[in-house]
């Protein structure tokens, strides 16, 4: 209730009671000085409370910008925070991926030695297998010539050994009479 609306009561109180109005202003005038100053303290503290609490809604939406600016710096402060840790594992993933990049490098290189190694010592193989066979073709070549030439003497000495044989049967067919 305000000052004024508490003034109006009074005043259509005042018209109403104004037969009793003799008696009860001096019961009044004693009672007044205390009751309007409590009046007067009432109303105060209801203007002090209303004027609180016009003031309290002219600040909330202030309070509620700062409530909601300091809940995003939080939330920010929190993706930040994992943005750095997923930054910091990105590093580590790469860094581990390059280990294993030179890792495999590595180990396809020495595939790549050791098939070169294979290859060398096959090729090395193939070239000394040549050469046995070369030679081996070689001996095959000249004792074949040493066959053909033995045969060639064993024909030789045999028609030698023959005719010697008939020329000694002729001799003795002859000798003999």
């Amino acid at each position: 209730m305000s000052l004024e609306q508490f003034n109006n009561l009074y005043s259509e109180l005042s018209c109403e009671s104004g037969m009793g109005e003799s008696m009860a202003n001096s019961k009044v005038n004693e009672q007044d000085e205390e009751f309007f100053q409590r009046i007067e303290d009432d109303t105060k503290k209801a203007l002090d409370r209303e004027q609180t609490l016009e003031r309290r809604k002219a600040r909330e939406p202030f309070i509620q910008e700062a409530i909601t600016i300091a809940q995003f710096e939080n939330t920010l402060e929190e993706r930040n925070k994992e943005i750095k840790s997923l930054k910091e594992e990105i590093v580590k993933l790469k860094e581990e991926l390059q280990n294993v990049k030179t890792r495999n490098k590595k180990l396809c290189n020495i595939l790549a030695l050791g098939e070169m190694k294979d290859k060398a010592e096959a090729l090395f193989e193939v070239d000394k297998l040549r050469r046995v066979k070369d030679e081996l073709s070689t001996e095959v070549s000249s004792l074949h010539a040493q066959l053909e030439q033995e045969r060639s003497k064993v024909r030789a000495l045999t028609s030698d050994s023959k005719s010697k044989a008939q020329h000694k049967k002729r001799m003795a067919s002859e000798t003999t009479p």
